[in-house]
Parts: C-alpha cells; structure tokens; sequence
C-alpha cells in the first residue's frame, strides 16, 4: 500500500476551501487528471456518491466514490467503490483555520499496486499531490490552473 501525505495553507477560510474542495463538479479545473466529476443526488454527505471519469496511465476509468466522512468545514473523505479494478484509493482532506487563512492536509492512500508498481507510483503520487495543491490554489485565487 502507498500513503502519501501532503500539507499546504492557503490564504482563505475553512469555509470557503471546503466549499471548494465538496464542488465535485469543479474538480477537472484543479485535478488535472479528471475529466468529470458529479455528485450523484442533492447533497454532500457521508454515505453519498460521486461519479467521476479519470485519466490513469493513457486510460480513461469511470469510478464510484463513497464519500465516507464529511464534516463541513472541516473534514472530507472519499474512497473507490467500483469501477478501480483492483485498485483501491482512498483520499482525506482535513481543513483547519491558521494564520495564514487554512491549514489542508491531504492523505492520499493506494492499495491493490504490486510492489513493483508501488516503487513507481509512490514517487508519482507524492508530485501528483504537490501539483494537485498548487493547482487549487491557482483556481481559488481565479487563475486558470495550467
């Protein structure tokens, strides 16, 4: 299994950062590897589903997210339901106020790799989680994220 951890701040309220990061549609302009995301029904909430379509190693994959925590404002959790193969992922956001606006902690979690996939992905994941931070950042300042 990989575990990569990631931590960043960002100069806006938790409000306004977990209301990004819940926008499930939005997703594609800050995942550079999702092409569409759309939470199936009214609202987020634990137990809720997102269906989303991904680019994965020159493949397009539609999956089934669970969200499995959602505490607004603060936490999000969502893991692979169908649709990975093999592939498990499990993927937290945890949102906190500090003095530069928002503390995100990002825990990004594969299991299901052979080891010698992991020894690949595990460096991959780790840049993947650093752009994927950069790129929030840019969409929330009104940038387009490149």
């Amino acid at each position: 299994m990989i575990r990569i951890e990631h931590r960043a701040s960002l100069p806006y309220p938790p409000a306004t950062v977990f209301q990004v990061l819940t926008d499930f549609a939005g997703y594609p302009s800050w995942q550079y590897d999702v092409a569409w995301a759309r939470l199936e029904g009214s609202e987020a909430a634990r137990g809720a589903t997102v269906r989303q379509s991904r680019k994965f190693m020159n493949s397009k994959i539609e999956t089934t997210l669970v969200i499995t925590e959602f505490e607004p404002d603060t936490a999000l959790a969502l893991r692979t339901e169908s649709g990975g193969g093999k592939l498990l992922v499990h993927q937290s956001y945890r949102v906190a106020a500090d003095a530069e606006g928002s503390r995100v902690e990002l825990v990004h979690e594969m299991d299901g790799l052979t080891r010698v996939s992991e020894r690949y992905f595990r460096p991959a994941l780790a840049g993947h989680a650093q752009r994927l931070f950069e790129r929030l950042a840019a969409v929330m300042a009104g940038h387009p994220a490149g």
